[in-house]
């Protein structure tokens, strides 16, 4: 309610404020308004905005105020404060919207309008101040409005941004530049203007920032010229790649302190607020109930007094503090936005009618009294009914603990419920030990509870806790702060700018006692004063604006300039671009320059005056001192001069700079005999001669000049410096304090005669300039509004040359090296903004961090610390390890020559002064058309330099992964081989070559052809051996087209050809982000345009036409002339906006496995806006305009949050017609590889592909993974490039040969490749093969041993042999962590223990060192070693302890004294993430630098603590995640000697052995006298294995046994595979099968389980087992579920063991990051993938599906765990209701055979009917014409013509068998199809009409699903129905529209009913009552058709009941 109104009078307003709307919108369409020019005389500021929030609502008058963005000022900007300004100055709170006096009043988020404002009056209350207030309407932007508007403040026609231009040019007025742009007139069409970024250089600067659009920028220019380019806001999100996660979201700062970012963005600290001036005033609520004047003195209080104060709420903690003492009204909060509410007591209510009885039992007068008293008592209350209350209606007995008393209708009771506290925050401290938010809700809680809760103190009960800092004490100045709860001394951050220089013992100088102690505390070490003043310093002469850099005591340059148009006349003559780049350029060529003039240098004749010169009659001449008194200065040349006027005349006429070195005479001698007291007594008299008095007794400041002027009466004069005294005394006093000859010119003020030192040229008053004077009359404007003015631009004094700005872009001109717009910070690579306030420095220090030893270039802001390498010292990282300098090439000593040097990670070598040394790449090269790219390491960098140069600065070695932006963490792409796989991919290319191969002489040809659709060649990646996918990203932003791409090229579509193939390599585009590029992308979305017409892009098909919208982006949206222009920021933001929802809307349509992209190509008037767009889709998609416009219909109606609202009916405003688009002309370079027979080329008119398919029966293999089935050698043919007018389709064909045997030919002659002893993967179990030469070993998992991992090892004690692991849980080590550990070792150096950061610093390592244990740990900041005394004795057992905490750290080895350390000063939080190992690490992870040793532990471990949790080390049923090399502790493998004849057996690792046979054995063991596969018995498609006893194994693949595989195995029955534990199968990957997998899957598998062990099933992302993947796995008979979306692997457990030798059902469900198995419909069990900062959820997966075993288990996910095969049976695999263990599903076997004992295998089912496995029993599909169950009758089908059509009257209801369920299949999976004609619009088949729709419902037990289509079925005319079910989706389709799909909730996904299936309505209604009530109304029409599951329904004969059956007339 409004402030003080009473209930009544608050109820009296409604009615009056209903009214007065009532009239206001009777009255709206002629709102009066004033003319435009009246508005804007009233308001005192007009600016230009968009609305960022909306906030304050007050619902009783509608009114509300809002933050708005603002872009311009068009008026009155000096009006705008700094206390007004929001959010670092860009934004203004405005309020009065909603008010009915002004006409348009109303905004929405993101709406941009003009808008006319005032300074809210301070009658509106505190709460108001700092706010603007509307004056008038507000207006939209166009073009003619804001001319309108300018025209208004101006008062005359200008160009309103180009000041340069005339105005009769109607140029930039209007025109919005954005983002450091400026508008500028097209030199060919001077009418035209267009928006330039003007910035086309940045340094070659390394300090890297991640940007808000995910990408990292090698320097903040960098990204501001990006966001200049793109024209679309890019913020610095903080320092560092965007790969480092923001320091601040793991650390939790409390007592006052809030989280700081280092400047590397690597760390983050707590630091508590050194002051508070300057923070406007934003009142906050403490967590301790008082109010603070805003959040940084909040801060400030909690630090001081050490008490943990939080803010509470933003405003006060009572709103109704004002008026607690009123006696006439209640104050109430208001919860929800904290405001104050007032109402009337009840005594002020006016008697009612009637009384009424309310809900406590009390009678009142009336409402009023009721609700008043209600909110006196903090009671809510009701009322009841009218009149008195009876008796009843009142509580028996008395409440309690503060209950009220209820009344109900049929009793009383005593509850809670009715009290209603407010929002006040009085926080009180209960004995409960809970803070109650004030005393009423205390109240509230002792009725809950019903227990009283005494107050213990007022205030929180935290609010005493001590603070964790009391007991801490800290060194060297650093401050206790409390950081994640634990007390930790920081250094401050900052320090007052206040000039006290004082000298360090360190010999340095500092600006203040405080920067002096802060350094101290960075460097940790004690600095103290020497004295007071700077010290004697070796740069302290830096001349012409060099700066001296105390660190390496040299005078060094500032060169970096920000640029800012504001060009100055230098004494040279020349004209320079700002005053910044003429200082820098006399400090680098240390020259006398000065600025002249401001503006361009004006010739004289044919020459520039300089040196102070005047034009005068076209000649340059000296200036004239006649008149000018005498006050004698000493010039720099050692002569003296009357005044400082003759000195510049002078130094004029001569050319060169002469300074004043002093006042006075050149001749006063002071002390020449030298000694201290002739200075002192020239001192004297300089003192008294200029009417000062010597003070011998004080330390300083001896020259007392002791005048007191207050008292002398006011009498200017005018002094010979030209300024004006109040009195003679002033004069004096100031002679006397400058010790300058200064005298009386004349009595009275100076006469307009003012004398600037450095101006001799006569300025115009500013009044003659063209836009007048700013607002102190002095400056002249540079543009309209007082633009370039002082008050305008806002300058920091200290940082800028001068108070005025660019007028164009606001920039002020800064001091070198300083940045900002207002010259208020240094630029990156630059520090020591302090210097230039306190020390008058010439601008901000550069940092100079050594390029060899720093990771950055920039530096902390307050000491000039850079960030170091690891190891690396100094302030500089100029400093070795060992103290020693650090040359050019680094540490070593550096080498003369190149040729001695290798440089890394992209560094160059370069000789200079006879050394050699590695040098990085700058960030700006020259290469064109610059786009981002994604690197190996997963972060997006704008361009390829940058990356280049950031990774070489952070050595490592980053490539380029693909172009545009990063999706998600990838994997460095595989070294491609000179090998061409042949292509069976359909991804489109730009350019594609069809070849058709046959064996012919040797010869090279090229053939180039431009295609539309074909076989494209892959990418690199694809093409090399080393698999699919394998350089994709893993992760969840790959697109669908991406996927379709990647579906179609993992198919392998086989083709047929000769034996010999071509191999070709044909140049392919990368999937690159073109929108950077200099035209934009093709049509196709990928391809980079290389003209504005698209010459080079892929050829497709067109869909142009238009939509009239209503809405974008949820605005209502106007046509404006701006929009026009496509150039134009307004047209800009309107299109991507539209191309952004539609292209969303047609990735989600039926369409969109054809859909490219859509552009915008035009914006035009209508009564809301036309847009005319073109839809671009695959060139041969069967698509038609028909279909187009109904699925973007469709999607547009489903789609409920759609960005687009398109004039309603849609169907009638959207407009589409086909138009095929081509390229005209096409020049293609292109490289094709082909083998020795000759490549003949054939092309075919599009669009259909040239493909020959593979006979029946065959299998085959596709080209993924490192396995290949025929190669060529390459001969490479640059061809001429090809100039082309039309596009052709290619296509490759080629023979599959046998899976096992690869071939080469060599000048056309076949012979068979010499195989390498890995190739036929020896290693079994998980092993990894190492090849030797002509020899190989085996390195097994753990839990296996051997020789090729053949036996099953139990450890309890594990040994490691120097390459063994165990992998364990990440340990907790943030802050501290405690490690125990006993071990024996047998050589003295290896790792003991390892846990890292992935691809970060963070690590722990424990390990061995020349027979000592050595620890390291780095937090971020540098590693910390420690190192123990004691020896370590060779096989004897010694134990270790290690405690850590922060960056201190203690080891004790045997119980020795704790030997201490720490890790360098820095970040104190250990952050890991990769897995714990101990005894060694994996070969892929390279931790030598950082462990310092290269080896694993040759020993054994048997006790590991960590945290004081015992880990379980054994083999059975341990903690270990997985291993390798891992063996049972005092075992050796070769004792007894496991190899045969003599061989000579050597121990790999632990419980692995090698043998080395003598001559003439062979075999893993010697067994053999020969290599048992030489010569090969086995048959040529299968693979010959020598085992380890000895003799050898043929791996039959699937169809073929016997003992070499000679036999074709006969099958019989269903395709049900048996697997003996070493055998595999695998399928076409799981991705394939036409099913979206990214979010959800959901398998079934049918299995019996001979062994308690085995894998299942795998199918991953990549070959090399990285990426995402899922599987399934028995483990001691427990099923284990895993998948792993990208971070980390899900592993969901069955709660039971399964039964063998049974068969079993296993449901799998997954949906995004949740999982569920079921076994056997019972004991559900849920789990979910790990959770981080970037949540994946999408399953990537692009490799074959392994069943039962795998080829080579080390490719596999290491997390899967899987090392041996299945054993046992799969009946069934089915993926999203799809059965996909099939025959023609698989690639490859090995080993499998047939199961024989299923009753299936008899082939029971007749008539060619087909046998399904349902567990043990079958079922039988019967081909048309058969039935039975065994398929065994036969059916007479009707003749044509003779279709049953079945009439329905409503009550006609006909009962069939349930052919819903009766299968297991259809328990997953149903299909309906059926016919109708009807005319009703309700009715229920299995379905239902509703409405004159077709409805489909269906309910899995969860919640109903409801799917409704938008095809109207009441016209009597026959249309087809389709109804489907799979698993939890359904889909409905009705006639030729769209279909209508919906999902069931994750739960059940089996229809189970038991009921049967009727036709025409219900007879039980006990299931129709839990329907919609149209489906219990029979239907009225024609059924005819009827299929359920595939079987077709006989409607007569098949029917149970026997109804009336009606035959429908004219069954058509």
């Amino acid at each position: 309610m409004g402030s003080h109104r009473t209930v009544r009078a608050g109820r009296t307003a409604l009615l009056f404020a209903g009214l007065l709307l009532a009239l206001w919108q009777t009255s709206g369409a002629s709102c009066p308004e004033k003319n435009l020019e009246d508005r804007e005389e009233e308001a005192n500021i007009v600016l230009t905005g968009t609305v960022d929030e909306i906030i304050n609502m007050d619902p009783v008058h509608n009114t509300y105020s809002c933050k708005v963005r603002v872009w311009r000022y068009l008026k009155g900007k000096s009006n705008v404060n700094r206390e007004i300004l929001l959010d670092g100055g860009n934004k203004v709170m405005i309020g009065g919207f909603g008010n009915p006096g002004i006409c348009d009043n109303q905004v929405a988020t993101g709406d941009t309008r003009i808008f006319f404002l005032n300074p809210a009056p301070e009658s509106m209350g505190p709460e108001h101040k700092n706010e603007l207030m509307l004056n008038s309407s507000l207006m939209r932007i166009t073009l003619r409005n804001l001319e309108d508007v300018e025209h208004c403040v101006e008062g005359k026609h200008l160009c309103g941004i180009d000041f340069a231009a005339k105005p009769s040019f109607p140029c930039c007025r209007g025109m919005l530049c954005g983002f450091g742009a400026v508008c500028e007139r097209d030199p060919t069409d001077p009418a035209k203007a267009e928006c330039v970024c003007k910035r086309l250089e940045c340094p070659s600067l390394v300090a890297p920032v991640c940007g808000s659009d995910s990408s990292t920028y090698s320097n903040e220019c960098e990204l501001e010229k990006a966001q200049c380019n793109t024209q679309r806001r890019i913020k610095v999100l903080r320092k560092g790649p965007c790969s480092l996660k923001d320091p601040c979201t793991e650390v939790i700062c409390s007592y006052g302190s809030t989280c700081v970012q280092s400047s590397d963005g690597l760390s983050a600290k707590c630091m508590c607020p050194l002051g508070c001036e300057g923070k406007p005033e934003e009142t906050v609520c403490g967590s301790d109930g008082k109010d603070y004047r805003n959040e940084c003195e909040l801060h400030q209080h909690a630090c001081k007094t050490q008490k943990n104060i939080r803010v509470q709420y933003q405003g006060h903690c009572d709103p109704c503090k004002d008026n607690e003492n009123s006696l006439k009204s209640i104050c109430r909060v208001e919860t929800l936005t904290r405001q104050p509410l007032m109402f009337g007591l009840p005594e002020s209510c006016p008697p009612g009618n009637e009384p009424l009885c309310a809900s406590d039992g009390q009678t009142y007068t009336s409402e009023c009294a009721m609700t008043a008293t209600g909110l006196q008592k903090s009671i809510k209350l009701k009322k009841i009914h009218a009149g008195r209350c009876r008796r009843l209606e009142e509580c028996k007995e008395e409440c309690l603990f503060n209950a009220v008393c209820l009344v109900e209708q049929l009793n009383t009771r005593c509850s809670c419920d009715p009290i209603e506290c407010d929002s006040t925050y009085k926080p009180v401290c209960g004995k409960d030990g809970q803070t109650h938010t004030n005393d009423c809700m205390r109240r509230k809680a002792e009725c809950l509870s019903k227990t009283l809760i005494p107050i213990k103190h007022p205030g929180p009960c935290d609010l005493n806790i001590p603070s964790p800092c009391l007991d801490k004490v800290c060194d060297h100045g650093a401050m206790c702060v409390v950081k994640n709860n634990e007390p930790v001394c920081e250094c401050p951050e900052a320090c007052p700018q206040t000039s006290d220089p004082v000298c360090g013992s360190d010999g340095h100088s500092y600006g203040s006692p405080c920067e002096m102690r802060a350094m101290g505390c960075a460097l940790q070490r004690a600095i103290h004063i020497q004295h007071k003043g700077p010290c004697d310093e070796t740069c302290a002469n830096c001349s012409f604006g060099a700066i001296c850099d105390a660190q390496s005591g040299q005078c060094v340059c500032a060169s970096e300039c920000v640029e800012s148009h504001q060009p100055v006349c230098g004494s040279d003559g020349t004209t320079y671009n700002s005053e910044c780049e003429l200082h820098v350029r006399a400090c680098k060529e240390q020259m006398d320059l000065r600025v002249v003039s401001q503006g361009e240098c004006k010739t004289c004749g044919s020459t520039v005056c300089a040196w102070g010169a005047r034009c005068v009659q076209n000649k340059c001449e000296c200036p004239q001192c006649s008149d000018e008194a005498f006050s004698p200065v000493c010039g720099s040349d050692g002569t003296t001069y009357n005044n400082k006027c003759e000195l510049r005349m002078s130094s004029c006429m001569q050319k060169r700079r002469i300074d004043v070195t002093k006042p006075g005479s050149c001749d006063e001698d002071c002390g020449s005999g030298g000694s201290g007291s002739g200075v002192e007594s020239c001192e004297q008299d300089r003192c008294r001669m200029f009417g000062g008095s010597w003070d011998e007794d004080a330390e300083e400041d001896r020259c007392v000049c002791d005048f007191t002027c207050q008292s002398v009466p006011h009498n200017p004069v005018c002094g010979s410096d030209g300024k004006n005294y109040s009195n003679e005394c002033e004069l004096k006093k100031a002679r006397c304090e400058k010790q300058e000859h200064l005298l009386i010119q004349n009595q009275g003020p100076c006469a307009g005669r003012y004398i600037t030192p450095l101006r001799l040229t006569a300025p115009q008053h500013c009044s003659l300039s063209v836009y007048g004077c700013c607002s102190d009359n002095m400056t002249a404007a540079l543009g309209v509004g007082l633009a370039g003015c002082p008050s305008t631009c806002q300058c920091n004094v200290y940082g800028s040359y001068k108070r005025t700005c660019d007028p164009t872009t606001g920039q002020c001109s800064c001091k070198p090296g300083v940045g900002g717009q207002k010259c208020d910070r240094c630029e990156p690579g630059f520090w020591n903004f302090r210097g230039i306030v306190t020390e008058n420095m010439s601008g901000c220090t550069p940092c100079n961090c050594d390029a060899t030893g720093s990771v950055r270039d920039d530096c902390e802001q307050m000491s000039g610390l850079c960030s170091c390498k690891t190891g690396v010292k100094g302030m500089k990282c100029n400093v070795c390890p060992d103290g020693s300098k650090m040359g050019m090439n680094g540490c070593p000593e550096a080498p003369t020559s190149c040729e001695e040097l290798v440089c890394s990670f992209g560094a160059t070598c370069i000789e200079v002064d006879g050394q050699a040394h590695c040098e990085c790449p700058s960030p700006d090269c020259d290469e064109k058309n610059k786009t981002k790219v994604c690197g190996s390491d997963g972060v997006t960098y704008a361009d390829q330099c940058q990356l280049r140069t950031i990774a070489c600065r952070q050595d490592k070695d980053i490539t380029v992964q693909h172009f545009g932006q990063c999706t998600e963490t990838t994997e460095r792409p595989p070294a491609t081989t000179p090998f061409s796989t042949p292509t069976h991919n359909r991804a489109r290319a730009n350019h594609h070559h069809s070849i058709h191969t046959q064996p012919q002489p040797p010869q090279s040809t090229a053939a180039t052809t431009s295609s539309s659709r074909s076989s494209p060649a892959p990418s690199a990646a694809a093409s090399s051996f080393e698999g699919s996918g394998s350089g994709e990203p893993s992760g969840d932003d790959q697109t669908e087209e991406e996927e379709e791409q990647e579906e179609e090229a993992g198919s392998g579509v086989p083709t047929e050809a000769s034996p010999t193939m071509a191999s070709t390599t044909v140049p392919t585009e990368d999937r690159s982000s073109c929108d950077n590029t200099e035209f934009g992308c093709c049509p196709d979305g990928k391809t980079p345009s290389s003209t504005p017409e698209g010459a080079n892009c892929p050829s497709t098909m067109r869909f142009s036409g238009y939509l009239h919208l209503d809405q974008v982006e949820g605005q209502e949206i106007f046509y404006t002339p701006e929009m026009e222009d496509p150039k134009s920021e307004l047209f800009g933001e309107t299109a991507r906006s539209i191309e952004s929802a539609l292209n969303e809307l047609f990735r989600k349509s039926e369409v969109h496995k054809d859909f490219m992209s859509v552009r915008v190509r035009n914006l035009a008037p209508s009564n809301s806006i036309l847009a005319f767009v073109e839809a671009h889709f695959k060139p041969d998609t069967r698509y038609r305009v028909e279909d187009i416009e109904g699925a973007l219909l469709k999607q547009l109606k489903a789609s409920k949050e759609t960005s687009i609202a398109v004039k309603k009916p849609e169907d009638e405003n959207i407009r589409l017609s086909s138009i095929p688009f081509f390229t005209t002309t096409t020049t293609t370079p292109a490289s094709v590889t082909t083998a020795a027979p000759t490549t003949t080329t054939t092309t075919r008119p599009p669009p259909t592909p040239y493909i020959t398919r593979r006979p029946p029966g065959t299998t085959r293999r596709p080209f993924n993974g490192r396995r290949t089935t025929t190669t060529a050698a390459p001969v490479t043919t640059p061809p001429p490039p090809t100039t082309t007018s039309t596009t052709t389709t290619a296509a490759i064909t080629t023979t599959a040969l046998p899976p096992a045997t690869t071939i080469t030919h060599v000048r056309g002659k076949p012979h068979h490749k010499v195989q390498k002893p890995c190739d036929s993967h020896p290693c079994l179990h998980g092993g990894t093969c190492e090849d030797d030469g002509n020899d190989f070993s085996c390195k097994c998992p753990a839990g296996r041993g051997g020789s090729v991992c053949e036996k099953v090892i139990k450890y309890f004690i594990p040994s490691f042999g120097g390459q063994s692991y165990l992998a364990f849980q990440t340990m907790s080590a943030y802050h501290t962590v405690r490690i125990a550990m006993e071990f024996r070792a047998s050589e003295m150096t290896g790792l003991l223990l390892y846990n890292g950061q992935d691809g970060k610093k963070d690590f722990i390592s424990l390990a061995l060192v020349n027979g000592r244990v050595e620890l390291r740990f780095n937090t971020g900041s540098g590693t910390g070693t420690v190192l123990s005394k004691v020896q370590i004795n060779q096989g004897r057992w010694h134990q270790l302890v290690v405690t850590r905490n922060r960056r201190n750290a203690m080891l004790s080895v045997d119980n020795e004294p704790h030997v201490e350390g720490e890790s360098p000063r820095g970040t104190d939080g250990l952050n890991l993430d990769t897995n714990l190992f101990i005894g060694g690490v994996p070969e892929d992870m390279n931790v030598r630098e950082r462990t310092a040793v290269a080896t694993g532990l040759v020993g054994c471990i048997r006790l590991l603590d960590v945290n004081n949790r015992v880990l379980n080390l054994q083999e059975n049923g341990g903690d270990s995640l997985y291993g390798s090399g891992v063996g049972e502790c005092g075992n050796n493998p070769c004792q007894p000697n496991p190899c045969k004849n003599g061989g000579a057996c050597q121990v790999k690792e632990a419980e692995m052995f090698h043998c080395k046979c003598s001559k003439g054995f062979w075999g893993p063991t010697c067994a053999d006298v020969h290599d048992p596969c030489e010569p090969n018995r086995c048959h040529p498609s299968s693979q010959c294995q020598a085992l380890p006893e000895g003799g050898y194994k043929c791996e039959c693949p699937m169809g073929r046994e016997g003992r070499h595989c000679e036999k074709v195995a006969e099958r019989r029955g269903a395709y049900m595979p048996l697997f003996n534990g070493d055998s595999y199968l695998e399928l076409k990957g799981l991705h394939l099968y036409g099913h979206d997998l990214r979010q959800k899957v959901s398998m079934t598998v049918v299995l019996k389980a001979n062994d308690s062990n085995g894998l299942i099933f795998y199918n991953g992302q990549k070959s090399d087992g990285k990426g995402d993947f899922i599987s399934l796995s028995l483990n001691d008979g427990i099923l284990e579920f895993r998948y792993d979306l990208g971070k980390g692997p899900a592993t969901i457990r069955s709660k039971e063991p399964i039964q063998l030798n049974v068969w079993n059902t296993i449901n799998l469900e997954r949906s995004n990051r949740k999982g569920e198995i079921m076994v056997n419909k019972k004991d559900p069990v849920r789990g979910e993938a790990p959770v981080r900062k970037h949540k994946l959820t999408n399953l990537n997966l692009k490799e074959s599906l392994f069943v039962g075993g795998a080829p080579d288990y080390s490719r596999l996910a290491r997390v899967a765990a899987l090392t041996d095969g299945f054993k046992g049976t799969i009946q069934k695999i089915i993926l999203m209701g799809t059965p996909i263990l099939k025959e023609e599903n698989a690639l490859r076997s090995s080993n499998v055979a047939m199961f024989q004992d299923h009753p299936c295998s008899q082939e029971p089912c007749h008539n060619g009917g087909q046998c399904h496995p349902q567990l043990d029993t079958y079922e039988c599909t019967c081909l048309s014409g058969f039935t039975g169950g065994h398929c065994q009758n036969t059916i007479y089908e009707k003749s044509a013509g003779e279709t049953e059509a079945i009439a329905f009257d409503g009550r006609t209801f006909i009962e069939y068998h349930n052919a819903v369920t009766k299968s297991e299949k259809a328990l997953l999976v149903n299909k309906f199809e059926l016919s109708i004609r009807t005319e009703a619009t309700q009715d229920y088949i299995a379905l239902a009409i509703v409405d004159g729709h077709v409805q489909m419902t269906y309910d899995l037990g969860s919640k109903p699903v409801v799917l409704r289509s938008s095809v109207r079925v009441d016209t009597n005319r026959w249309i087809r129905i389709k109804a489907s079910r799979a698993l939890r989706d359904g889909s409905l389709q009705v006639g030729n529209e769209a279909a209508v799909t919906g999902s069931s909730p994750l739960a059940a996904t089996q229809l189970d009913t038991d009921g049967a299936l009727w036709l025409g309505g219900l007879e039980e209604l006990a299931v129709a009552r839990r329907l919609p009530k149209a489906y219990s109304t029979g239907f009225v029409g024609c059924i005819k058709d009827v299929v359920v599951d595939g079987v077709e329904l006989h409607l007569v004969e098949d029917a149970l009941n026997s109804p009336k059956i009606l035959h429908c007339s004219a069954a058509k």
